[in-house]
């Protein structure tokens, strides 16, 4: 098939513009991932520094250090290291965990006087609290009951 004059130069116009699509498609894709990495790092490498200063106080330091802006953070990062060291686990995971599942320490359960900061649930020699909360019965449907949680004396 043979393509006239005009018909040659749209094709050329609609490669042309193909190719910058996807030029400017990987630049932006390239964009996003500087972006986002950077985004990571901030958010992985100040914890870290706060873990790794943690570690400094758990192995023997006695001062007081403050490791963040968050009080609920300087508060459960001692122990946490502390805890991690002794059960060779990530501290960073256990302390994330706590925020999860507390709300930063604002949440009831996890508040005086339950202190229960990962919603461990179950009744332990008559210390818990009885609290609503969902339950997932599969597939995110999610629905409404009174639990058991084990409240801490500490």
């Amino acid at each position: 098939m043979v393509l006239s004059r005009n018909e040659r130069i749209n094709q050329k116009k609609k490669e042309q513009l193909t190719n910058s699509f996807i030029t400017t498609n990987k630049r932006l894709k390239r964009s996003v991932a500087v972006l986002s990495t950077s985004l990571f790092m901030t958010t992985v490498v100040k914890p870290v520094e706060m873990v790794l200063a943690a570690e400094k106080t758990a192995l023997g330091t006695k001062d007081t250090q403050v490791y963040s802006t968050n009080p609920f953070l300087n508060q459960i990062i001692p122990s946490a290291t502390i805890i991690a060291a002794k059960n060779d686990l990530y501290a960073s995971v256990m302390m994330a965990q706590a925020i999860l599942e507390s709300g930063w320490g604002t949440s009831a359960l996890a508040s005086a006087p339950n202190y229960n900061l990962f919603g461990i649930k179950g009744n332990y020699n008559g210390e818990s609290v009885n609290m609503g909360t969902l339950e997932d019965s599969g597939g995110q449907n999610y629905y409404p009951i009174n639990a058991e949680f084990r409240k801490y004396p500490s």
